[in-house]
């Protein structure tokens, strides 16, 4: 009688772990073949235009007095999957000196879609010790280089159901003509972090 109890329990136990396998492939069946399905891409980000309307040193090499514009284009690859941007904004460096923070306006993004941002820096520095060196070659070559970096908390959106937020950086080094060059500015292809 033992022994028909005992039987009766693994053959109970053999059940449960089976349908648990069972239920552990389906499941990982369903997600896998949801992300086939959906794939989401990252966003992509160029600057299009970039000018400096001033970008000086001061006379004692102690700070930058610029004012610079630019357009930021955000794409959304994806074909079933919108963002919504909840924070984003950009700041502006040259050569290790922090130039400015902008926040930017929050937005929702379709599917297959391009946003243009219009971030603008303008004021007055601290510059590096090293800037002056740099600020001396670059204005001789007629090109400046500054980097924007954006920030940003996204979440995405598939159908009803939304993402937890996801932050995201965006770096950009961009070469930009001196303030009266004629150099056209070359679009610039911006790295996307998660």
């Amino acid at each position: 009688m033992a022994y028909r109890n005992e039987e009766r329990t693994n053959s109970g136990s053999c059940c449960l772990c089976k349908a648990l396998f069972k239920l552990f492939v389906f499941v990982g069946l369903s997600i896998f073949s949801f992300w086939l399905i959906f794939r989401p891409h990252r966003f992509k980000a160029y600057i299009t235009t970039a000018s400096l309307s001033r970008f000086d040193l001061a006379a004692d090499e102690s700070s930058l007095q610029y004012n610079l514009s630019l357009d930021l284009n955000i794409r959304n690859p994806n074909r079933r999957i919108g963002i919504y941007y909840d924070r984003i904004e950009a700041t502006a460096s040259y050569n290790g000196s922090q130039l400015n923070t902008t926040p930017l306006p929050t937005f929702y993004q379709h599917t297959k879609n391009t946003t243009v941002l219009h971030p603008a820096f303008d004021g007055r520095s601290p510059a590096l010790p090293t800037a002056a060196a740099t600020f001396k070659r670059e204005k001789g070559e007629g090109f400046f280089y500054i980097e924007v970096k954006g920030y940003a908390k996204i979440r995405l959106k598939v159908w009803f159901i939304k993402t937890r937020h996801i932050k995201t950086r965006i770096q950009c080094m961009v070469k930009i003509p001196a303030p009266g060059s004629s150099e056209p500015f070359e679009d610039t292809k911006c790295h996307v972090r998660y």
